[in-house]
């Protein structure tokens, strides 16, 4: 795009190259480690935008449902029902309307867990 302006103090012009977003509002870790030391603890989103409708749930490698929430601000600590979890592979699904694609995307991905 080009604009063009023009006054008494002369004329301005300045191009703008536009480019298709493919950026996601919300993106996920591939590793986090739940040591206790301050760094990387959880398992979180981390979004860039408003999110209005989220669901994330995390299983292990059978299937089992470890976390699941509605809310874009929880977190994972590695624990489940009061045990922490193995090092190791989990899975995640994640589903949310994007603000800045203006849809609804559903994500699915994988990440370490480690100690």
């Amino acid at each position: 795009y080009t604009l063009k302006g023009k006054n008494i103090c002369g004329l301005k012009q300045d191009t703008v190259i536009a480019v298709d977003c493919d950026t996601r509002c919300v993106h996920f870790p591939t590793a986090f480690t739940p040591n206790g030391d301050g760094l990387n603890d959880f398992f979180r989103a981390t979004a860039f935008c408003p999110v209005d409708k989220f669901r994330l749930v995390i299983a292990n490698r059978f299937g089992e449902i470890l976390f699941e929430t509605r809310n874009p601000k929880d977190q994972w600590d590695g624990r489940w029902m009061g045990k922490a979890q193995a090092a190791g592979t989990y899975v995640f699904y994640s589903q949310y309307y994007d603000f800045v694609l203006k849809k609804e995307l559903f994500l699915k991905g994988s990440f370490q867990l480690i100690k």
